[in-house]
């Protein structure tokens, strides 16, 4: 009986043994893509405090185009001045590529702060083009925003 006892021990410690490693985990895959896990995480950026970081974001999502306008839009809106400001520049370097995001832009020229109507003011002068009339009205501007 001992002889039959060892040997189904023999035959189960490597089946056992291999039980008794942890399976390799493998990090979930990423529903989003690559890319816009990289537009997302710039957009975010564009809330750094330093004008050249700002600036250089912006030149970098202008690159990324039409597939950023969305996103910048929603920063327009954002509570940081900074990431409104970067999102309008942004915006601006892409031209006529960012003319779905015009009426943010011009409601941005409402903003409490200077930085960001100054740089949505810029971006539409960047989209506008010598037609201007299938652009939104402009807002009109009250006397504490001049």
């Amino acid at each position: 009986m001992r002889l039959i006892y060892i040997a189904v021990l023999a035959c189960a410690c490597p089946i056992a043994g291999s039980f008794a490693q942890p399976p390799e985990l493998q990090p979930p895959p990423s529903a989003e893509p690559p890319e816009a896990r990289l537009v997302r995480t710039m957009i975010e950026s564009l809330a750094d405090g330093d004008w050249e970081v700002r600036q250089h974001l912006g030149i970098a999502l202008s690159k990324v185009g039409p597939s950023a306008v969305p996103g910048l839009i929603e920063a327009l809106r954002d509570r940081n001045a900074d990431r409104r400001a970067g999102a309008a520049y942004a915006l601006a370097q892409m031209k006529h590529e960012a003319r779905p995001a015009t009426a943010a832009l011009t409601d941005a020229l409402r903003d409490t702060e200077i930085k960001v109507r100054r740089q949505a003011a810029f971006a539409l002068s960047r989209i506008v083009e010598r037609n201007p009339a299938s652009l939104p009205p402009l807002p009109t501007l009250s006397g504490e925003n001049r």
